[in-house]
Order: C-alpha cells, then structure tokens, then sequence
C-alpha cells in the first residue's frame, strides 16, 4: 500500500514537471496530501481533485487557478477544468473570477471559462456566458449576455448590458461592443435624475468614471430624448457650469412638457453639439441649432434652454416667432 502510495506521488511530480515545461508560465500545480486524486490512464490521462495552478509574470504578479477537478488529456495541450474559480493582479486591484467549468490552454497561456461566468472586484462586477483571460496581456475578453454592475468613487451607480465585453483592467478600462444599453442612477437625485442610454460601443474609463459611446447614441433623460452619433458622459462631474454629458455630430433633440400657464409644450430641434448640466437642468446646443417649438422656428448661433421650461435663450437669433394679436 506505502509503495502504491509512493507511486502515485512519483506520477504526479512527472506531470508537474511537463505541465512547467508546455506552459512557459505555470509555475507549480499545488495539491493537498489530505485530498484525493485518481489515475484514469498510465499513459493518456490523469484526473486531479482540489488542484491550484500559481502562474507569474516578469513583474511576479500572480494569475492563480483554482479548479474543484483538474483533467489532464494525453497530449498535455490542454488542461479542463470543473468549477474553476481564482483571481489575477495587475497594476491595479486583483480582480476574482468563476464559472462553471473551463480549459487551460498552455501554449497561449489562456484560461477559457464557460457558464455562469463572473469577473469581479469591489464595486465592479462582470458576468456572462463564456470568458478569456490571457495572463501576458493580463486582459479579460467576455462574451454573450454580458452584464455590468459598478460603483463610482462618488457613489454613483452604472449597469450596463452588451453582448461582448473587453476588460483592460491595468489601463482602466473597459469596451463594450454590440447592442451596449444601461442606466446611470446618481447619488444625489437634484443633480440628476437617472440616465438611461443605448449605443452599438461603450467604453468606460475606471478612474474618471467616464464613458465615451458611438454609433446611434440615445440618452433619455426623464422627458428628454437626445440622439447622437457620438457622446461622452462625465459621470461624477460635480461642478455647475461644466457639462455632465455632450452629444456631438447630427444630434436631434425631443422634449415634451407642460409649461407653467397649464400648455403642453412639444418641442424638437437639431444641432451639431449638445452639452447637458447638472443641477441648473440646462441644455446647450451649438453647431447651426434648430429649435421647432410650438409654431415657433428658433435659430441662432447657440441655443441656451432649461427643461420643462418654455423660456429659449438664443444668442445671434435668425428665427421667426409667430405672434399672437
């Protein structure tokens, strides 16, 4: 018995050994004494219980796999893995990760997670169906049914939605492609109410909480309907007189409210650039803006209006009112 115990340990330094030499980058694959492990195959294939791989870089920042069953096929290509979870440094903050099951492939050290996958740190949690994560570059590639929960350093909170997600984390950042949509609930609701916002790309940058979207931009702000081919949002800009959020390049306006004499006011206009504030509730529009509101046609160099106030300032006017007698 001691000397079938002895052999199964000479097998598993051997298959430590060629794992090493096929990744360039694994360092050791951990075991437990007190856990067991079982030889399907001499010769093809092994199978390993409570298994943890330790992978490091030049910079000795530690991309760890921890996998409740480890199966290795004859060829050492690849390495599969049942309820894989770990955790990967970069420059950053270490950021966690799960699924269901996955593969490590050694030669293009990569980690491909399946089913109920979830990348996570504090305040920011990715999930979705399929993820890979490259331990040279350091980067998370997340596809199908991509969902974002995060929280900015002001306390405001994003959710995101897409199809396909690339996480940069040691830059900051994080693109979103293909049918991007989601929300942006502030802290402090006098600032803003909740945005809502849709585009076909998305890229967010961690530390200014900033988003960039192109391709049919929408933002929804209450009764406030904005369209663009380009738009930035500056999620924790505090400061009254800088804009939250700018609209550039064909962009079309659409609000509908009553005005203080009791009259429902319906107004539509068109302008090159469109700059949204915080508490003030104002809009800039700049670029030939056009304003169609009620049977007025408001033209001018630039266009200053509050929402849900039938009050227009326009600066170099070329409009034409229609006035009552």
């Amino acid at each position: 018995m001691e000397a079938m115990r002895k052999t199964w340990i000479g097998l598993f330094i051997i298959s430590c050994i060629c794992i090493m030499t096929l990744s360039g980058g694994l360092v050791s694959l951990d075991l437990n004494e007190r856990k067991k492990f079982t030889k399907l195959n001499q010769s093809e294939a092994q199978e390993f219980f409570n298994a943890t791989f330790y992978s490091f870089d030049v910079k000795n920042e530690p991309f760890i796999v921890n996998s409740l069953k480890v199966f290795m096929p004859s060829g050492g290509k690849k390495v599969l893995l049942t309820e894989p979870f770990g955790s990967i440094k970069t420059s950053g903050q270490k950021m966690k990760y799960k699924g269901s099951h996955g593969e490590v492939f050694l030669k293009d050290q990569e980690v491909r997670l399946n089913g109920r996958v979830v990348l996570s740190k504090p305040d920011l949690q990715i999930t979705g169906d399929k993820m890979i994560l490259n331990q040279q570059s350091k980067e998370a590639f997340m596809y199908e049914n991509v969902r974002t929960f995060l929280k900015t350093s002001a306390g405001n909170k994003i959710r995101i939605r897409s199809k396909n997600a690339e996480v940069k984390e040691s830059l900051g950042l994080i693109n979103y492609e293909e049918n991007v949509s989601g929300v942006i609930n502030f802290k402090d609701k006098k600032y803003s109410p909740k945005i809502l916002f849709s585009s076909e790309s998305l890229s967010y940058f961690i530390s200014d909480s900033k988003m960039t979207l192109e391709e049919n931009v929408n933002l929804r702000k209450e009764n406030i309907h904005l369209k663009a081919r380009y738009g930035r949002v500056l999620v924790d800009r505090v400061k009254n007189d800088i804009g939250y959020f700018k609209l550039i390049d064909d962009v079309k306006f659409r609000e509908a409210f009553t005005a203080s004499n009791g009259q429902r006011v319906e107004r539509t206009g068109i302008s090159q650039v469109l700059e949204g504030f915080g508490p003030e509730r104002k809009i800039v529009m700049s670029g030939y803006p056009k304003i169609k509101q009620l049977d007025d046609l408001i033209q001018g160099n630039k266009i200053i209006l509050k929402e849900e106030s039938e009050l227009v300032e326009i600066i170099n006017t070329n409009s034409k009112f229609r006035f009552e007698e």
